[in-house]
């Protein structure tokens, strides 16, 4: 079970040293607002790693809108597996596949048309909280 501890030592061993490697001094560190993550002891560990330009800390909304399509696809996938509940996992992967086999053009591009009027919205709100169903 991930724990703060196990967080931070992610960050030390893996997450920082991964990132100094594959990017170079000063990437860029972004994190969500999972309790884990935002502990005094991650916290004070990358705060350190920032002030000795390492890596730069994003600070990042609390309820960011989702920018990332697919993942708006998976919660629409979500939603329709469990319309049924699936019986197997043989059962869950052939409501999974019909389900992606049968995606309309129609979806696709109603997720496409909506990113650039929520990039707008973020850009005007400044990355402050904004209701997106009104976008």
């Amino acid at each position: 079970m991930l724990n703060v501890f196990c967080a931070s030592d992610i960050l030390k061993d893996n997450a920082v040293p991964s990132g100094l490697r594959l990017i170079g001094s000063n990437f860029i560190m972004q994190q969500d607002y999972d309790p884990k993550h935002s502990s005094k002891l991650c916290k004070e560990y990358l705060q350190e790693k920032e002030n000795e330009g390492i890596l730069k800390i994003i600070q990042w909304p609390v309820q960011p809108p989702d920018l990332n399509h697919i993942e708006l696809l998976w919660e629409e996938l979500d939603k329709k597996v469990r319309d049924v509940a699936p019986t197997s996992q043989h059962h869950l992967w052939e409501r999974l596949k019909s389900y992606w086999d049968n995606l309309s053009f129609d979806a696709l591009d109603k997720l496409a048309q909506r990113i650039p009027r929520v990039a707008k919205a973020v850009l005007k709100s400044k990355g402050d909280f904004f209701d997106e169903k009104k976008v």
